[in-house]
């Protein structure tokens, strides 16, 4: 279930491509983001493209400029169980979100993600970065609306509440905190993840 609050949408029918943008506040100035919601997640950023593929499912959403990834402020927003982490994101340049052929987040300038544990809140993993890319960040069991189906019309888009990834790599100016340890890498870090119903726990690292 997805809502998005603009300004302008322009929605180019041959390149099956959506474009958002928040535009300005006239007595301001101001920039308003796109704010986009989905489930207990929202994301903000001036400027959205939404590309979608022969079933009119979202295949690749990119944003400009700077935004994030956080938990909803909609009222109408479900609560997370206790066995979900919150992920949280933020990016000055842009962040682009590919459904194929590997579920796969990268994020650009001054790239920060974290988690938070389970509905207790406690303080998951924390990085930051110059760049920062995720693939197989798709939670396996919202892969698709059917289990086990097989037909690509049931296949879903990108769920931004649910953004659990295999393996991660951060290149420049790395900084990544973990259970009360944190550690510095001037130029490569990549991390697999164990996975684990709902979660992810760092399980490889090398620098």
């Amino acid at each position: 279930n997805v809502t998005a609050v603009m300004s302008w949408l322009r929605y180019h029918v041959e390149e099956r491509t959506m474009e958002l943008s928040g535009g300005v506040t006239p007595a301001t100035g101001r920039p308003n983001p796109v704010r986009i919601y989905q489930n207990s997640s929202m994301l903000t950023a001036p400027y959205v493209m939404a590309i979608h593929d022969l079933n009119n499912q979202i295949q690749t959403i990119e944003c400009r400029g700077p935004g994030r990834i956080e938990p909803s402020d909609s009222p109408s927003a479900p609560a997370r169980s206790e066995e979900e982490n919150t992920f949280n994101a933020t990016w000055t340049e842009s962040l682009a979100i590919r459904q194929s052929p590997n579920h796969s987040i990268i994020l650009q300038g001054n790239a920060t993600i974290s988690q938070t544990n389970g509905a207790n809140g406690s303080p998951g993993m924390s990085l930051s970065s110059d760049v920062i890319e995720m693939t197989g960040t798709q939670s396996p069991e919202v892969a698709s609306n059917g289990v086990g189906s097989e037909n690509p019309s049931q296949k879903s888009g990108p769920d931004l509440s649910r953004i659990s990834p295999k393996e991660l790599v951060a290149t420049g100016n790395v900084t990544m905190t973990h259970k009360d340890v944190t550690g510095h890498v001037r130029q490569k870090l990549s991390v697999k993840f164990l996975e684990a119903i709902g979660r992810t726990e760092p399980q490889k690292i090398k620098a």
